[in-house]
């Protein structure tokens, strides 16, 4: 059985996606406007939005990573003071 995951690169204008499969690395990249001025929010709806335009057909997703800027808090909830987010 192949195994996917997604890795999302979280940057101030763009949210860059990848579509990776164990076997064969990268398979399917997105790019969509992060459109920060709507707020976490709407970022979280963005990166969810490119997170299922590349894995929502595949039923053995193994995980989602993400690249965030700033600093993620110990318990891994919030991004805090991102340089290049309002």
């Amino acid at each position: 059985m192949k195994s996917f995951a997604i890795g999302i690169d979280l940057g101030g204008t763009q949210i860059k996606a990848g579509l990776v499969e164990r076997d064969n690395g990268l398979i399917a990249t997105e790019t969509i406007d992060t459109e920060a001025a709507g707020g976490p929010k709407g970022v979280l709806d963005r990166i969810a939005t490119v997170a299922k335009k590349l894995g929502g057909d595949i039923d053995n997703l193994a995980g989602i990573g993400i690249g965030s800027p700033g600093s993620i808090n110990w318990n891994r909830t919030h991004v805090s003071y991102p340089p290049n987010l309002p």
